[in-house]
């Protein structure tokens, strides 16, 4: 999953970090937030019951809920999961719409 789903999202970056250069600063922003805004350096169980229903959103919880899981053996969230697969299908599918539509003027800028 975290192979596909970089992959996906790296083919949708590549044509709009070509065309609008200040995506670079919009994506290391984005990518602050979301390390923030993943459970990764704090437990679920500090965050009130109102933000951690958003947790079930964040493609990211997924992924590390499947980590921590195989480390320690517990039972895995299938919804957190199921919610990280359909991000990485859309991040696969619309990534590799825009970059096949734009690898002719990429080519154009090399």
């Amino acid at each position: 999953l975290l192979v596909v789903g970089a992959w996906g999202l790296s083919l949708l970056l590549v044509p709009l970090g070509a065309f609008l250069p200040d995506v670079v600063q919009v994506v290391g922003t984005a990518m602050m937030a979301l390390f923030f805004l993943t459970p990764v350096v704090y437990p679920e169980t500090q965050l009130p019951a109102s933000v951690a229903r958003w947790l079930v959103v964040n493609p990211l919880v997924g992924l590390l809920d499947a980590f921590r899981t195989t480390l320690t053996g517990q039972s895995v969230s299938l919804v957190r999961v199921a919610v990280t697969l359909a991000a990485v299908i859309v991040f696969a599918v619309v990534g590799s719409l825009v970059f096949s539509r734009r690898a002719a003027a990429l080519r154009d800028l090399a």
